[in-house]
């Protein structure tokens, strides 16, 4: 959007830095740190606050005053630029933030919602000059930012910031004595999910014999019933939990059916809680919020899906399978390293010999399901799973040869060696509490 001189220079006239608002020093007794933080683990990424963005910005050749109504930036292919404001009377005081990471820039359809989330937070805290603002720039921040995210043209973001916080609470609930898994498909279409066919939800709408009031309390023998995989309660948020759908896709492929593929449309949210261990929210475009050892990330499967495929060539069945093994051990807090050579005639250059483990005469391939208790067994294994860009396992428990390695920074020895390993292909190193770290090429780490 551009604006006529007139308009920029009535903006100009009021646009102010964050340093010079009222309360600027009480956002930075602890705040700032907390936000800066929450978005790096959000993004898994580095975060740098600028809070004089009007001359700061200026580095990045950046003027906020040509369109004050701009909230992103896309500096480089690693760094975006996001501009939120607070408002006192007829002041607007801006506050930049920079995102780093490998190919963030990447991530459009979140940043914009991210901006306005934190503009948000900002006014919420002016009137009593920021001695509240640490309540509020943490978790608090994420979930409203992933209720605005899902709600857009949908649904009422407070009632989502309810159904948030009611998983978050079901999380540490028990039925028995025991964690329980659970979900609810949140849609705005509920005569799509009684029909099925090419064109309609996997699975069969009932009507329940009791509605259940979806803002009250927690009944946990009534959560209990829906196991968040193939059962589900069903709602619009706009009236009582009337209906439970019965999942009945059977892909051979075990991603799909965790992101529900051709069943999730439109504005339609999956809420899944698992068993005490995590909260999880999937949207129709496969992306999903989690929160795991009280930490949101923010996880876009179709982005990460490009940035593996630049390196290595896998079929959609055979990225969905190891998409699958690697959320498996992630959820089950299993630490694996899974490489795959982009040159697989090479991969014993990067191993010591005598540690190049092999179950089998013939390989198996991590699409056959046949093969799957094995396979988790295997990934839990000491050492690296190499695993052919078709899918076949070739070999397992091999220790990586470390000796050309030259570590950059702090870096433990699993770190290091995925490391080495990628310079030939893409190596997954999933730790004992639940992170996620992509290696490219042997330089770019994403933590997933």
């Amino acid at each position: 959007m551009q604006f006529n001189t007139a308009s920029q220079n009535k903006y100009k006239a009021t646009m102010k830095d964050f340093y010079d608002i009222r309360g600027y020093e009480n956002f930075t007794r602890g705040a700032h740190t907390v936000l800066i933080s929450t978005l790096g683990e959000f993004f898994s990424a580095d975060v740098r606050l600028h809070f004089k963005p009007t001359s700061e910005l200026l580095h990045y050749d950046v003027d906020i005053s040509e369109n004050p109504k701009r909230t992103v930036y896309h500096v480089s292919e690693n760094d975006v630029l996001l501009i939120s404001h607070a408002k006192v009377d007829d002041e607007i005081y801006y506050l930049g933030m920079k995102i780093s990471g490998a190919h963030i820039a990447d991530l459009t359809k979140i940043f914009n919602v991210t901006a306005e989330a934190v503009s948000g937070t900002l006014n919420m805290c002016v009137y009593n000059q920021f001695k509240n603002a640490l309540a509020f720039v943490g978790d608090r921040l994420i979930v409203r930012l992933i209720a605005k995210h899902v709600s857009v043209g949908y649904y009422d973001p407070s009632k989502v910031v309810h159904m948030i916080d009611k998983f978050i609470a079901l999380r540490s609930t028990t039925f028995e004595g025991k964690h329980f898994s659970t979900g609810l498909l949140i849609t705005h279409s509920f005569h799509e999910y009684g029909h099925t066919g090419e064109d309609g939800r996997r699975g069969m709408l009932h009507s329940l014999n009791r509605p259940m009031d979806n803002l009250g309390s927690i009944n946990n023998r009534f959560w209990y019933l829906a196991d968040g995989f193939r059962t589900f309660y069903v709602t619009d948020l706009k009236s009582d939990i009337r209906s439970v759908f019965v999942y009945t896709g059977m892909y051979d492929d075990h991603f799909k059916n965790m992101v529900l593929d051709k069943t999730l449309k439109g504005g339609d949210v999956l809420f899944r809680e698992e068993s005490g261990r995590e909260v999880s929210i999937i949207t129709s475009d496969a992306i999903e919020f989690v929160n795991q050892e009280n930490c949101w990330r923010y996880r876009d499967y179709e982005l990460l899906k490009k940035r593996i495929t630049k390196q290595v060539v896998l079929s959609d069945n055979v990225y969905n399978a190891l998409l699958y093994y690697v959320l498996y051990c992630s959820k089950n807090d299993i630490s694996s390293l899974i490489w795959i050579p982009a040159n697989i005639g090479k991969y014993k250059n990067s191993l010591k010999k005598d540690t190049i483990n092999k179950l089998f005469r013939t390989s198996f391939n991590i699409t056959d399901s046949s093969y799957e208790t094995l396979l988790k067994r295997l990934l839990s294994s000491d050492g690296a799973t190499v695993i052919n860009t078709g899918g076949e396992v070739i070999a397992y428990g091999c220790m990586v040869d470390t000796s050309q390695a030259r570590p950059s920074g702090v870096k433990g020895t699993g770190e290091t060696a995925a490391g080495q390993l990628a310079k030939n292909g893409v190596a997954i190193k999933i730790s004992q509490d639940g992170t996620i770290k992509i290696f490219l090429n042997g330089r770019d780490s994403l933590k997933f």
